[in-house]
Formats: structure tokens, sequence, C-alpha cells
């Protein structure tokens, strides 16, 4: 039974945009009435904070209704499809899911908000606020297309530009990363971590550096928390802070390991050299080229290592490292199972043409190697070379 005790969590749908404002102004706030509009913002704003309330008498705190009041509210917001509400008894926890208001065209398309609206303000303003929103569309009639075409723009394109900017195109892979935000914004209000900057962008690389190194979402807070500049505007997070922060964490590395795979990048490297810190140029291996250019999973990123340092004496060459990341990529290798399957494919005994029994004990270099460009060869001067060219100097008077 939902009571004033009952625990409160507050959830966002999506962030609200500009048609969205539009619409809770011009269509919901005349149907409705002042003290749900106020209430539907001050659970938006709530939600983006990720606050919680152990008591529902806490939140009423933040508003001028009574508990009562409060209760019809969310009703009549529930009604407009405003917000959900979900109920777990065995918690006593309330869920509140705080959805976007509908645009104004799908607003005054709607089954049941267009007649609302047409019955209480009449014919004439519902089709004038209809046409405010119609997109504007020209009659083409008596016109003739003589725009130019753009065929001509890539007469100097070639084979090499189109190589480069194939690379680069490559897309950016939405990965996900095993980082908890219900646990890092715990406690984390906006004085500490500005809401301008908790954009995807900044959310994205905070829970890729925290696969990266291993940090917990607990740590991973207070890092951010250092890493805020007051000084700047509007943007406070500072990238250049964070990464300061990251190289003085240290944390023990596990004695125990039963899967070094799953370990973090940074950390199955300093495994793999008995706990010493990794290099700079490691390091930007890992982060710049591994992680944030192929977007690779921190396993999968375990296995290419393991695999390169026994293929090339216990070296990370960044070309051959580049190549063999680019073409995972493509094959959308995900998980360590799909890179050791397709290491155990590429490095297969190929079938030869000896006699039956007989080896030559030798492997076939995967794929991505074959294509290396070979070196032209050096010609070396000749004796002959040489005494022609003294000759020519004598005949000139040069010596």
């Amino acid at each position: 039974m939902i009571t004033k005790q009952t625990r409160v969590k507050i959830e966002i749908e999506k962030e609200w945009e500009r048609d969205h404002y539009q619409s809770l102004l011009l269509f919901y706030y005349p149907l409705l009435n002042s003290q749900c509009v106020a209430f539907l913002q001050l659970l938006y704003q709530v939600g983006m904070l990720h606050q919680e309330f152990s008591q529902q008498e806490e939140l009423v705190g933040l508003t001028t209704m009574s508990y009562e009041k409060m209760q019809k509210t969310r009703v009549q917001l529930e009604e407009y499809m405003l917000i959900d509400t979900f109920y777990k008894k065995k918690q006593d926890t309330l869920l509140i899911c705080v959805k976007s208001p509908l645009p104004p065209l799908l607003f005054l398309s709607h089954d049941v908000f267009a007649r609302i609206y047409m019955k209480k303000f009449g014919e004439v303003k519902y089709a004038e606020m209809k046409s405010l929103f119609m997109p504007k569309k020209i009659e083409r009639d008596g016109y003739e297309k003589v725009t130019t075409s753009m065929r001509n723009l890539l007469q100097d394109w070639n084979s090499e530009e189109e190589e480069v900017f194939a690379k680069a195109k490559m897309q950016k892979k939405e990965t996900s990363y095993n980082f908890d935000f219900s646990i890092f914004f715990q406690q984390l209000s906006p004085f500490l971590f500005p809401m301008q900057d908790r954009t995807k962008e900044n959310l994205d690389y905070i829970a890729q550096q925290a696969c990266l190194y291993g940090i917990e979402e607990k740590q991973m807070r207070k890092i951010v928390i250092d890493s805020i500049d007051l000084t700047q505007h509007p943007n406070r997070f500072s990238k250049i802070l964070f990464q300061k922060h990251l190289q003085r964490y240290n944390k023990p590395l596990k004695k125990i390991i039963d899967d070094p795979y799953l370990l973090a990048p940074i950390d199955f490297l300093m495994y793999k050299q008995d706990g010493i810190a990794i290099s700079k140029s490691d390091q930007y291996l890992l982060d710049d080229i591994l992680m944030q250019k192929y977007h690779l999973n921190p396993e999968v990123i375990n296995v290419l290592l393991d695999y390169v340092l026994k293929k090339c004496n216990q070296a990370l060459p960044q070309n051959y490292i580049e190549k063999i990341a680019s073409t995972w990529v493509r094959l959308k290798i995900e998980t360590k199972e799909q890179a050791l399957k397709q290491i155990e494919e590429e490095t297969k005994v190929p079938h030869s043409k000896s006699k039956p029994g007989k080896s030559n004990g030798l492997k076939e270099l995967p794929q991505w190697y074959q294509n290396q460009e070979l070196m032209p060869e050096r010609k070396e001067t000749t004796t002959y070379d040489e005494q022609e060219l003294l000759n020519n100097l004598k005949k000139l008077g040069e010596i």
C-alpha cells in the first residue's frame, strides 16, 4: 500500500527538447493547471539529478502542496500520459517515470488530446494552432529545376585518397561498458558535477576510461569531482585534469586471477610484465588507438595484446596491431571467445603439396599480415659504377 513513508525513485524517459517545452506551455498548461505543470517540471529536474527519496514526505516538502493534493496531481499527470507510475510492494518503493510531452503536431493529432483541446477552445482556435505548426510548403508548379549537378566535384579524386577516406570513415561502434551509472550518480549533486557536463560524450568517455583502468564507480566519482575546473565556463569538466588524476590513481593488482583476459587492459599489460607500470606509448596504444579509435571491448583488447606479444617477441608494434584491430572490427569480434577463435583459424597450418607425413613446420601468417608493403630493393653501387664516375670527372677536369 502506498503511504507517506513509501520510498520514491524518479526516472527520466529521455531529455526534453524545444518542441516538448513548446507543447507543455501552449497545450498542456491551458488544459491542466499551474500546479500540475510545476510538479511535472520538479519531477523532471529531480530525475535529471538521479535523486531518490526515502519517503514521499520528502518529495512533498519540495512542493507547495499537501500530500493528498500531490497524489491528485500525480493522477492528473498520469491521465495526460506525462508520467508512468510503478509500485514494488516488497520494497515499498514507488517508481515515477517522467515522459516527454507530445510535440505540437502530435498533440493536435492525438485522438484524445485534440478533442479535449477543441472542446475547450473551439474549432477556430484549434485550426489556428494546427496551421501554426504545419510545415510551410511552396507550390512548385511552373518552376524548372536549374540546380548545378555535383558530379564534377570529385574529378581529381584518386584511389589513394579513397583508401585514406575509407579508413577515416570507419563508423564509430556503440560499445557497452561494464559501468553502473546508477552507483556513479549517487550523492553526485549538480554542483559537484554540473549538468551541462553530463553529456553523452563525457559519460561514454568516463565509462571507457573506467574499463581501461579497472576503476570502480565510487572511485571514479571521486576522480570526476576532482576533475571539475570551476574557472572554466560553461563546461567545467576538464579532461586534462581527469587524465592527470587517472595517472596518479594506483590500485593493487590482484595476485590470484582466474581469467586474466577479464582484467582492465592496463591491468592486463601490467600483469604480463610482473606488475611494472606500462609506458606512455603503450598507454597511448591502449587508450587512443584500441579503445577510442577502434572501440574494441576490453577483453578483446587483452586477447589481441596477448597474441601480438607472443608473435612479436614481447613487442607491441602499432602498425601490426592496427591491422589486426581493423580486421576484427570488420569481422564484428566483440568477445574474447570470438577473438580466440579467429586467432585459431588464422594460424592453422596450411595445406602443403609435400609428401604425406612430412611437414615443414611453418604456419601461414594471418591475412592482415599478407598485405605488408615490401621495401624496394636497395641497389648497391658497384666498383664499375664508381670507376666510371671517376673517369667522367677526370674528363671534365673536376679532379
